[in-house]
């Protein structure tokens, strides 16, 4: 998932020194707690998913979230559907302990594990105290 901060009538560089680092800190810690609540919440079956999370901050812009290429079916879900076999005759797999041929196969489908929607909330409902904390620190009460 992608966030924006667009400048608002003046370019960053315009801005006071301290509110610039303030801004930037704030787009740094906001995109850390979206990467920390992605981790800590996504699925676990393989690792595959949570390896996969990443964090880029450059300037306003931060990007944070999985790229493995099925995130979206984990994050919206899928419908119930059949599965056929790809690069071979049947498909082979294991149900009730036992080792299963077939020519299809029929999917549930999956609810939907919306993790990289909830780790944006979580993160943009933190913005306050990130920026109180942050502002504490540049008027000098805060650690």
């Amino acid at each position: 998932m992608r966030v924006e901060i667009r400048e608002m009538g003046y370019p960053l560089q315009q801005l006071p020194g301290d509110l610039q680092k303030m801004i930037l800190d704030t787009v740094e810690a906001t995109s850390t707690v979206a990467y920390m609540e992605m981790l800590m919440n996504s699925p676990m079956k393989t690792g595959a998913y949570r390896s996969s999370i990443f964090k880029n901050v450059r300037g306003l812009d931060a990007v944070v979230g999985p790229t493995v290429p099925y995130w979206p079916y984990i994050e919206q879900g899928t419908r119930p559907h059949m599965i056929f076999p790809k690069s071979a005759s049947v498909l082979r797999f294991v149900a009730g302990g036992q080792v299963v041929f077939a020519r299809h196969a029929y999917h549930p489908g999956t609810r939907p594990n919306p993790v990289v929607q909830r780790s944006w909330d979580r993160a943009l409902a933190a913005v306050p105290e990130i920026w109180q904390r942050i502002w504490a620190k540049v008027m000098g009460r805060g650690s």
